[in-house]
Parts: C-alpha cells; sequence; structure tokens
C-alpha cells in the first residue's frame, strides 16, 4: 500500500487526493462464475463487520446489449475510462464464452474426465495378480500331469 493511500487526509497536492479518490473509485470488476457474469461494486463502506459485505454483486443477464445498459445503469457516476474498461472486460469475456462454445458444438459434447492415479495403480496391480495366478494355473496343470479332458471333467 502507497502511502498516500494510508495518509490521504493530510495530503495538500490535488494531484495526489485526485488519484487516492479514482483508486477508491476504481474498485469494480467482473467476473465469471459458471454461466452467469457478475458486476462486483465497492459499497463504499470504511469498515464491515464481514468483508464479503463490503462487495455488492449485481448479476448481467446474458444478452449483451441489456448488459451493457446495466453498467450503464450502475456505473453512471463514475468516470468514463472505468465505465469503458469494464465494458471491454465484458466484451472480451462474452466472445471467450462465444469461442468456447463453437468449440464444444465443433468437436462434439465429449467430456474429457481424469482418473485418479491411485485407480490406474490399483487396476494395474490386479491385472499383474491375474497374470500371475493365471501362470501359476498353468504350471500347477503341467507339472501335475493333468491333460484338457481331465480339466473338462474336473470343472
Amino acid at each position: 500500500m502507497r502511502w498516500w493511500m494510508r495518509f490521504s487526509t493530510l495530503l495538500l497536492s490535488q494531484n495526489l487526493v485526485v488519484m487516492a479518490v479514482l483508486i477508491k473509485e476504481c474498485l469494480l470488476m467482473i467476473s465469471e462464475a459458471g454461466a452467469h457474469t457478475f458486476l462486483i461494486l465497492n459499497a463504499f463502506r470504511e469498515r464491515a463487520h464481514m468483508p464479503k459485505n463490503l462487495w455488492e454483486r449485481v448479476k448481467l443477464p446474458r444478452n449483451y446489449k441489456k448488459a451493457l445498459e446495466t453498467i450503464d445503469k450502475h456505473l453512471l457516476c463514475r468516470p468514463e475510462l472505468l465505465q469503458h474498461k469494464i465494458k471491454q472486460r465484458l466484451t472480451k469475456m462474452t466472445q471467450v464464452c462465444i469461442r468456447m462454445r463453437n468449440l464444444l458444438l465443433r468437436q462434439g459434447w465429449e467430456k474429457i474426465t481424469t482418473t485418479p492415479r491411485r485407480d490406474i495403480k490399483r487396476e494395474s496391480r490386479r491385472e499383474e495378480k491375474a497374470v500371475k495366478a493365471a501362470v501359476l494355473d498353468t504350471t500347477d496343470h503341467v507339472t501335475s500331469g493333468l491333460s484338457d479332458e481331465s480339466k473338462m471333467q474336473r470343472h
């Protein structure tokens, strides 16, 4: 944290005060949770009992134009540059979602699943034990002198 952010009340220079105000206003984000996008705003509280209450989450519509209108409505008093940056981020996120959807449609809906390493090891151990048991069984039959006919009668 910069010294001028900590001691913003002691600042005499107007430029630094304006910068501190802009930094306080910059606490805006667009995040994606699952299939939904959210505009996350700072609630401008000095302190809160729970940090999660410092943020206000606004769910954006899936329609791109309506989402832009929602952003305009919520960022009415914010600087133009900040509004533009947030809209750019929304545009980028929607383009990524469209690209991912097209890739899934082109490749099919096969979902890649990973197998835990312990499952792979367990299966390989079982296979090794089965091979050893089969070898022992065949050597046991060969050494005891049993023929194929006697095997059929036994089992």
